[in-house]
């Protein structure tokens, strides 16, 4: 009786260990990072990313603002800007991929990054769920991304 529950235990364990690194998502460093405060307790950065595509599966992302199609539509259309607020909520299941031509430029399991608001600039593609109770869909290409993390 105490062995199987030893061994349930230490398989418990072992899941979680390898499951940890794939919930906390994966970055391929940027090509141009912005210190923008070089305080230590109140550090933020700015990541930047041209002519883009990008595929999110999120529901990290509550405060979500829209100028254009998306504003009070679902589905293909334009957006001037799009400004995505986290909502600092701890593991949320989704999936965010900005790429390029070239390669993937961020790849995260979790839908986005917490303490953190993404600026979407000239967006064209599909989008669904822009209210806070359903999952953010979007796939589409975008002329530029800004990334602001604070710490």
């Amino acid at each position: 009786m105490y062995n199987k529950k030893l061994r349930s235990c230490a398989i418990i364990i072992l899941i979680l260990f390898t499951i940890t690194p794939l919930a906390v998502g994966h970055a391929i460093p940027p090509t141009k990072i912005h210190l923008l405060n070089n305080d230590n307790q109140n550090q933020r950065y700015e990541v930047f990313y041209y002519n883009v595509d990008i595929f999110m599966i999120s529901k990290l992302y509550e405060s979500i603002e829209i100028d254009g199609f998306h504003e009070t539509n679902s589905g293909k259309g334009h957006d001037e800007k799009i400004t995505l607020e986290d909502a600092n909520k701890f593991l949320t299941l989704g999936i965010l991929i900005i790429w390029d031509d070239k390669d993937t430029k961020e790849f995260v399991f979790n839908g986005g990054w917490i303490h953190t608001k993404l600026e979407i600039f000239d967006y064209d593609g599909w989008m669904s769920g822009q209210s806070e109770s359903i999952r953010l869909k979007m796939l589409g290409h975008c002329d530029k991304i800004i990334k602001t993390v604070y710490r």
